[in-house]
């Protein structure tokens, strides 16, 4: 069997935690290691995030993710205005496509806003998963594997709030269609 397809077989099979728990069965050590790239890359922007580092955070997108100049000016003035932390909770593995060149995973983060930013509320609260209106968050990214390294393509849903009992049953923090 080729490579791509024992890597959708297995991850197809079963649905997974990145660090290793799963809810059902497994990934084999091919599934799993791309998996952990998969993380590492929502780490390094996340990262690049917490520093304000424009260049760092667009570094982690494919060339071809849409939108991508306004999203640079929108982290620039985001970068300004805003005082804020993110920390990345846990990924859950939702599903493969392209022969395994594409991955989604449900992102959950948890972002520690400034006083004067959660006082006066900003204009990123509305719409942004950077500054979402909850301490813990949770939504869907999805990836491509551009020659041979994992980038974040978008998001494919908007985020949404997460309670200390979803983080209890993670089948809960599914997303709503898969």
């Amino acid at each position: 069997m080729p490579q791509n397809l024992s890597f959708m077989s297995s991850v197809v099979l079963g649905v997974i935690w990145l660090s290793g728990q799963a809810f059902c069965e497994e990934l084999n050590a091919r599934g799993r290691k791309e998996l952990q790239k998969i993380a590492a890359v929502v780490e390094e922007n996340f990262a690049a995030s917490n520093r304000e580092d424009v260049k760092g955070v667009i570094a982690t997108h494919t060339s071809y993710s849409p939108n991508m100049a306004a999203f640079r000016e929108e982290l620039k003035k985001f970068f300004d205005e805003t005082d804020c932390y993110t920390r990345l909770v846990k990924i859950l593995f939702v599903r493969a496509g392209d022969n395994g060149q594409s991955v989604i995973v449900t992102v959950v983060q948890e972002t520690i806003v400034s006083e004067k930013d959660a006082e006066e509320g900003s204009d990123f609260r509305t719409y942004s998963a950077m500054l979402p209106p909850w301490p813990v968050c949770a939504y869907e990214m999805e990836f491509h594997k551009v020659r041979g390294k994992w980038l974040i393509f978008k998001n494919v849903s908007e985020p949404r709030e997460v309670t200390k009992e979803m983080l209890e049953n993670e089948h809960s923090l599914r997303p709503l269609t898969d």
